[in-house]
């Protein structure tokens, strides 16, 4: 037979055990709400600026309103980030990764390009996703079709992904739509029309969207840096 004062011990201790397996328990639970937290802050630079300002402008006496605002704006940007990202991401995988980059390496390309120019990054990786869906753009052409999009979108003040859509067809097949570029005031000579031709039919690809893009840098290009001169 157990005595009473033994069979007190093995209660407290089964006691013990259960409390400390339900504090071990909260705090894996705290840590991955932690690491889950600091994921979504880290998928934009944004985040941290804007957090910082917001502080910031709650002490120069900044309504509580103000910073309320501030943040639910954060917290928008970094859901449109990682929207963005991810779609990216599953572009890539479903198209063999045809673009010729990593998830990581165009979204540090998006945030070079919205160093210099008055497009977010979540916006701009947003119009690489839809970019990365025309298969016969790849390496430089896709790096230059990205900037010549964004140039494209300040000249005629449209939306990136439509400026991406019209420059992707185009590049992605010369022959069958380099005709609606021209449709949209991008004009190209007879001569250059006769070599991009030439250069498809002989299976150069690569250098007919060579011409086309030389031809839209020259008409347009730089105007996506320009306009950031202009907003305060």
């Amino acid at each position: 037979m157990v005595s009473t004062k033994k069979g007190g011990k093995q209660k407290g201790k089964i006691m013990s055990d259960v409390k400390m397996e339900i504090i071990l328990q909260a705090k894996n639970m705290a840590d991955a709400a932690f690491k889950s937290v600091e994921a979504r802050m880290a998928a934009t630079t944004k985040a941290s600026n804007l957090l910082k300002a917001s502080l910031a402008g709650l002490a120069a006496g900044v309504t509580v309103a103000g910073v309320t605002r501030a943040f639910s704006s954060l917290i928008d940007k970094s859901n449109e980030q990682i929207k963005a990202e991810t779609k990216l991401a599953a572009t890539l995988k479903s198209t063999g990764n045809a673009a010729g980059f990593t998830t990581q390496q165009l979204i540090g390309y998006a945030g070079a390009l919205q160093s210099v120019s008055t497009f977010g990054d979540e916006t701009i990786i947003g119009a690489q996703a839809l970019l990365a869906t025309f298969t016969n753009l790849s390496g430089d052409v896709f790096k230059r079709t990205t900037q010549a999009a964004m140039d494209l979108s300040a000249l005629l003040d449209q939306d990136l992904n439509s400026s991406v859509m019209q420059l992707g067809k185009a590049l992605n097949d010369p022959i069958a739509n380099l005709g609606a570029l021209s449709r949209a005031g991008i004009q190209f000579s007879t001569e250059q029309k006769a070599t991009i031709k030439t250069l498809i039919e002989t299976n150069r690809l690569a250098d007919a969207q060579g011409v086309i893009l030389k031809e839209l840098e020259k008409q347009f290009g730089g105007t996506a840096t320009a306009l950031r001169g202009t907003y305060k």
